[in-house]
């Protein structure tokens, strides 16, 4: 005879705290060494559900729903633990003092906020990947512990017939059913998540600027991108609340439940407003437009300047993961000043812009000097991007 194990839930969110800190190590390790930490989702995931059950005795919905919202909570400290003890190495200085300082960097340091961000998403999207396939088992095994004996046979006065034998997978395809829909808002959330890191990855930006040749083609691919990655939000919040709608009509209603679709929808809507609020795409998506405007209406900004031989090969502003494509290059320019103020503008490669680097501006030099030797050029740029559609030099060729 089977009899249903009693689910401890103290002893199981210690078993799952327990286990979720193999995984924090495992981020933290792994990130340390230079290698992408992103697996160790899975890891994390795995041993966060498997501490629980293992502690608590059994896995029931309550169980899926501490260890769900422990394993996010975990997730997003190992990524945060990870990065501190990276600022720390670099700043050297003690882990407290650069994990307190790394919402500060994070605002400041547009590198480290785009890697921060990208390896945050990669994480959930592992840990997930981790977390649905164990959930479903624990699930079964806790199924058939739970599935009622079989009663003691009954003597009969008389023979009777054999009744018809019952499907004996008839219990286990309700309980299967019905735990399908439990875990349709987690299945949403995961579905959600893939969907909104898709729209990150370098692939989808360079389909879209990789082969851009004009400025003004490189600005409209910028534009969609923002539509995508806002669009890519949504659709990471509404799967799981489609989820949790059809889980809340064919499933039984608890709590359990209930905190479970609370946790679905507003983890992807937390990261979403995030991560979307923190670059300011819909800002982006706005500026972007009208400087599309304004290239359609020829009326453009324009400066003669002297340009700095410090150059880097970049993007324009978004949300950005490792690899993305980088068809700009920024140049820092300034006017005659005795005090010159430097101003980046993004010259695209599609230009062909390759000035000679001896003719550009001599920091070491006096104003007069720039004047007689540093070539001045003239640029028409959008407003808000700073984005160059055409550089022309100024008079004869500095030296000349």
């Amino acid at each position: 005879m089977q009899t249903a194990k009693r689910e401890h839930v103290l002893s199981g969110l210690v078993g799952a705290f327990l286990g979720s800190l193999i995984g924090v190590a495992c981020i933290v390790a792994v990130g340390q060494l230079g290698y992408v930490a992103s697996f160790c989702g899975v890891v994390l995931a795995v041993c966060a559900i498997k501490g629980y059950g293992l502690l608590g005795g059994a896995m029931t919905r309550k169980g899926a729903v501490i260890a769900s919202i422990l394993t996010i909570f975990m997730t997003y400290l190992g990524n945060r633990l990870d990065f501190a003890v990276s600022v720390a190495r670099t700043l050297d200085i003690d882990i407290f003092s650069a994990f307190r300082a790394l919402d500060s960097l994070l605002n400041t340091e547009y590198t480290v906020s785009r890697a921060y961000w990208g390896n945050l998403v990669l994480l959930y999207l592992f840990t997930l990947v981790g977390a649905v396939p164990t959930l479903f088992a624990a699930f079964r095994h806790a199924g058939r512990d739970s599935a009622p004996s079989e009663p003691a046979p009954q003597p009969a006065p008389e023979p009777a017939p054999e009744p018809p034998p019952a499907a004996p997978s008839e219990a286990r395809r309700a309980f299967t059913g019905s735990l399908f829909h439990a875990l349709l808002p987690f299945i949403g959330l995961f579905l959600g998540v893939l969907v909104f890191w898709l729209s990150l990855t370098p692939a989808v930006l360079n389909l879209l600027v990789g082969q851009a040749e004009s400025p003004e083609a490189l600005l409209r691919g910028y534009r969609t991108w923002y539509i995508l990655l806002i669009g890519a939000a949504v659709v990471a919040v509404l799967l799981p609340v489609a989820g949790s709608v059809i889980a809340i009509k064919k499933a039984d209603i608890s709590l359990t439940l209930l905190g479970l679709v609370v946790v679905s929808v507003g983890f992807p809507l937390f990261l979403g407003v995030a991560m979307l609020g923190q670059e300011d795409v819909p800002g982006l998506l706005a500026r972007s437009g009208e400087d599309l405007a304004q290239l359609e209406s020829g009326q453009l900004e324009q400066a003669t300047v002297w340009l700095s031989p410090r150059t880097q090969q970049e993007g324009l502003p978004g949300p950005y993961a490792e690899g993305q494509p980088e068809p700009v290059t920024q140049y820092s320019a300034t006017g005659a000043s005795a005090d010159p103020t430097w101003t980046p503008f993004y010259i695209p490669d599609c230009l062909g812009f390759a000035p000679d680097r001896q003719t550009l501006y001599n920091g070491n030099e006096s104003i007069s000097w720039n004047e007689e030797n540093s070539q001045q050029y003239r640029l028409s740029y959008t407003t808000h991007f700073h984005l160059v559609v055409s550089v022309e030099p100024v008079g004869d060729e500095a030296g000349g």
